[in-house]
């Protein structure tokens, strides 16, 4: 029976390089696939983690510093074959449910913001160039859902 040896060395940002909008492994220069864990160099807790296929990124997770279990609480998703352009971003509670969902168009912008409240959505508005354009759904204090329309920033209906 064979043994082999893993290689436990973790990728920090200093084996990277980035050419032509792709991100490389210094070593051989190959096109990145992989993760990148970032910790805390005094007590080791991780900080973030950014995930990347064929030399883009496409996950980027923050946690909460105060847990050495690693909680997240920030997932940013970024568009398939561009440069760090934001498609998503989830943030989340401590149990791991999402609180609130911003997405992205291509050029970054704002387009929809979404807030959840145990998992059910409680606020939703759409965006463009920057201010509410669209359709408006809220749920008031004492539960009746509110429908609203937006165009450039003011409430039309």
């Amino acid at each position: 029976m064979q043994s082999f040896a893993q290689e436990s060395t973790a990728i920090t940002h200093k084996d990277l390089y980035s050419k032509d909008g792709l991100i490389y492994k210094a070593s051989n220069d190959s096109i990145f696939s992989g993760s990148i864990e970032n910790r805390r160099w005094t007590n080791n807790i991780l900080l973030s983690k950014e995930d990347y296929k064929d030399g883009f990124i496409i996950l980027v997770t923050e946690y909460y510093n105060k847990s050495k279990k690693g909680i997240p609480y920030m997932k940013t998703y970024f568009h398939d074959g561009l440069y760090f352009k934001k498609k998503k971003q989830d943030r989340l509670d401590f149990d791991g449910t999402i609180d609130s969902t911003i997405y992205f168009d291509e050029n970054e912008n704002k387009i929809l913001e979404e807030f959840f409240s145990k998992g059910k959505l409680i606020h939703s508005c759409e965006y463009k160039d920057g201010k509410k354009n669209g359709k408006q759904f809220c749920i008031s204090k004492n539960g009746e859902e509110l429908n609203f329309i937006y165009k450039n920033g003011k409430k039309v209906q």
